[in-house]
């Protein structure tokens, strides 16, 4: 039992010092380069005040949808000068099945300001690595769909320069998001 005490103070410690290193290093997105339907893209061609990522597929069936209403909801409520401050960048991971067109498309749904992006496996990967995000590619013969694309419900706040000011994990409203963009404009 008294054990317990100490190793808790550790996990804690931990986890405070690893999201204090997310948040206050100088890790940074940096220029990645994807694709667009217009064509090859750059973050630092035309990047935002501030510049939200989500990370996810086309064929999602639950969080990417949910994640991208909520985000347009929370659009609706910005005024004119916010909005003109910030765009929101959907970076699909399905490299297989998807491309730059059906990403856009799919962003677009929600929003036609949306931004979606694809690209190779390389640039999807160093994106991902870039955010600190993993996410795997589950094969399920059992389902109509065939497989399944794990990955985090975040979505990440970035400042002009690509540096990741904050993070919304598991968006749950679109006040909650329309809070976090106002925190960090």
């Amino acid at each position: 039992m008294g054990f317990k005490k100490p190793l808790l103070f550790l996990v804690v410690t931990l986890s405070t010092a690893s999201l204090y290193f997310l948040l206050h290093s100088q890790w940074k997105v940096n220029d990645f380069g994807a694709a667009s339907a217009a064509g090859p893209w750059t973050f630092q061609g035309g990047p935002k005040d501030l510049n939200l990522m989500y990370l996810g597929y086309t064929r999602c069936p639950d969080l990417c949808p949910m994640t991208l209403s909520l985000v347009k909801q929370a659009f609706k409520k910005l005024k004119p000068q916010e909005l003109d401050k910030i765009r929101f960048l959907f970076v699909d991971l399905d490299v297989e099945n998807d491309n730059a067109q059906i990403a856009e498309n799919y962003a677009n749904q929600f929003d036609p300001r949306f931004i979606g992006l694809s690209g190779t496996p390389k640039e999807i990967n160093a994106v991902a690595g870039a955010m600190g995000a993993t996410f795997n590619v589950e094969i399920d013969q059992t389902t109509h769909k065939s497989y399944a694309i794990s990955h985090p419900n975040r979505i990440y706040f970035l400042n002009r320069k690509g540096r990741i000011l904050d993070f919304l994990a598991n968006p749950d409203s679109p006040d909650t998001i329309l809070k976090m963009i106002r925190e960090n404009l």
